[in-house]
């Protein structure tokens, strides 16, 4: 085999990496890793800073949720600074939240916790937000289904099933007043917008693009912002895995009003 990879369970899939081990060629590079973030942690991230941007002055200016997911990765590894190229300064080496293992993304969301509490800023529950969008199973298999916990997990757009039950304030209803057209373009607008940036040909501008794009639709669709959070979680999910798009979009089309 020319690459392998063994997600450690227990003690049988440690007496088959020694197989493997033993077997190797000579030249042969053997690799150990802890499990990165999931992507379920990503989007709690995202939600979080964006949340951060929108409420809080730094030093009496806004920043927007990508600088300040610098400023918080950088705190976490506080001895990782420089001196610059000019005499006088000194650069901060930041932390690729990419490249961060579960537990650290952990430490970082705790770390934006605190300095959320610290200032009275309340976050969104994020499972609340995502019970019913496309999710991603955690072992990186990356395919967008609905969670687990959502009672009505079979009626995703395309799917055979009964019709999934619609949150109030999240597309139409039975009885509802007619849907105001203009609005529901707009969403349609949302979902390809964000969708886009979720799957930019450029993987490392993926993350920054949807929450310029979540941070853009808050403000142009403030009565809809749980529209507009399912819209970000459901591509944040897209954002390392393009191949759901198109169902990620037909599912998100149904909640349109």
């Amino acid at each position: 085999m020319s690459r392998a990879v063994i997600v450690i369970n227990g003690n049988y899939d440690r007496d088959r990496a020694s197989q493997w081990a033993r077997g190797a060629p000579t030249g042969c590079i053997i690799e150990f890793k802890q499990s990165k973030r999931t992507l379920d942690q990503n989007a709690r991230l995202w939600a979080c800073l964006t949340e951060i941007a929108r409420k809080v002055d730094w030093y009496g200016q806004k920043l927007p949720a990508d600088d300040w997911k610098d400023v918080f990765t950088a705190a976490l590894r506080r001895t990782r600074v420089v001196p610059g190229i000019d005499a006088g300064t000194f650069v901060p080496l930041g932390m690729r939240t990419s490249d961060m293992t579960k537990q650290e993304f952990s430490d970082l969301l705790e770390l934006i916790n605190a300095f959320a509490a610290e200032r009275g800023i309340t976050f969104d529950d994020a499972d609340e937000n995502s019970s019913a969008a496309p999710s991603a199973d955690e072992e990186g298999s990356g395919q967008v289904a609905p969670s687990p916990s959502a009672p009505d997990s079979s009626a995703l757009p395309g799917d055979e099933g009964e019709a999934e039950q619609v949150e109030a304030g999240d597309g139409p209803t039975a009885g509802s007043a007619s849907p105001d057209p203009v609005k529901s373009e707009l969403q349609r607008e949302c979902i390809d917008n964000m969708i886009r940036a979720a799957t930019d040909a450029d993987k490392a501008k993926r993350e920054e693009l949807v929450s310029k794009a979540y941070t853009a639709w808050l403000k142009e669709l403030p009565d809809d912002e749980p529209f507009v959070k399912r819209v970000f979680e459901t591509c944040c999910r897209l954002v390392e895995d393009q191949s759901q798009a198109e169902t990620a979009r037909k599912y998100l089309m149904a909640k349109v009003a």
